[in-house]
């Protein structure tokens, strides 16, 4: 056998063991009423920064996002984005943000979704040689989102990146997401 199949047949019989040592819940006699309700939202983004200026090429970038949902509409979270800069003779650099996220959706159909959102947080990279760029980052943005199965959706995102102080890295931002939203209830014990 391969260290592989040493490696899964392990970790097999450790889970069933796991599974089996697992206490058991009677849920028959929870109050559904007494239940805290929580959704969230997992999404992988792949990005396309552009108009960056002075003619700074285009950055590809991916990264992904993790909110909760306080509301029906009003979310938070946190998210970060990472990639290259491509396009400009010398360039050689990258580019990378993250920071918190506060948003609210508006469901136009159980298919159809709008969103706005602010992404505050910071980031940086080198856009050519000796030419670096770091600091505070604000990102309005907007987004489309379509349910394609249940819990499922595919959306197309669209906002500004400012970089505070830097205009080389500042520029229009349009993304395509994939996300997975998930409802969870939780008992107190």
């Amino acid at each position: 056998m391969t260290r592989f199949a040493h490696l899964a047949t392990l970790s097999l019989l450790l889970g069933g063991l796991v599974a089996e040592a697992a206490p058991r819940r009677d849920i028959s006699q929870l109050d559904l009423e007494s239940a805290k309700q929580t959704v969230t939202a997992t999404g992988l983004e792949i990005r396309t920064l552009w108009g960056l200026s002075p003619d700074n090429g285009v950055g590809i970038l991916i990264g992904g996002r993790l909110v909760r949902y306080l509301s029906d509409a009003f979310f938070l979270g946190g998210g970060g984005y990472g990639g290259s800069l491509v396009g400009r003779p010398g360039q050689t650099g990258g580019f990378g943000y993250g920071g918190f996220i506060a948003g609210a959706e508006l469901k136009a159909s159980d298919a159809l979704s709008f969103s706005a959102m602010v992404l505050l947080g910071g980031g940086g990279g080198t856009p050519a040689p000796g030419d670096q760029a770091a600091g505070f980052i604000a990102e309005p943005g907007v987004a489309i989102d379509w349910a394609i199965t249940k819990g499922t959706r595919l959306g197309l995102t669209g906002g500004y990146l400012f970089l505070i102080g830097s205009r080389s890295l500042s520029g229009f931002v349009i993304g395509l997401r994939l996300e997975a939203k998930s409802f969870n209830l939780s008992f107190p014990e």
